[in-house]
């Protein structure tokens, strides 16, 4: 809830940086009114995608089309503080294939966004990508044998 380092004290909390809800008490929803950039259409419709807090933005990747059949392989970047949406572009040639259901986590420390997996509508992925958000750069990561 807005902590990068983790668990925090509640000396910390105020009114910029409420402490958690605790148990019993009833969260709301605020629907939120999100801007275009550059006259981009974006957001793509999509389903069963992946996202991540990456910082100031929210990364969308994958997913299904809206005809629920297509995968779909392309980036969306939300800055959470102006609400607008941009495609992401991504530099060089390798990317990550098509996919649904994919997983995307965040490490602040590297900056960058781990995929793992996914669906491609014929068979389960087993892949691990990473997208370095200092050069946009998407790496396929190979596995290391621990032991």
């Amino acid at each position: 809830f807005g902590h990068s380092k983790g668990w925090t004290n509640a000396s910390e909390w105020n009114d910029q940086n409420p402490p958690p809800p605790t148990i019993g008490t009833t969260s709301t929803w605020e629907y939120l009114v999100c801007g275009k950039v550059a006259d981009e259409d974006v957001p793509t419709r999509r389903s069963n995608h992946a996202a991540v807090a990456c910082g100031d933005h929210l990364l969308v990747f994958g997913g299904w089309g809206v005809d629920n059949v297509t995968p779909l392989t392309h980036c969306e970047l939300l800055h959470l503080e102006s609400l607008c949406w941009t495609h992401c572009s991504t530099r060089g040639s390798i990317e990550p294939s098509p996919r649904g259901n994919p997983s995307l986590v965040y490490s602040e420390e590297k900056n960058c966004a781990f995929l793992f997996g996914g669906w491609n509508g014929k068979h389960a992925l087993n892949d691990l990508w990473c997208l370095d958000m200092n050069n946009w750069q998407w790496h396929e990561l190979t596995t290391i044998i621990c032991g």
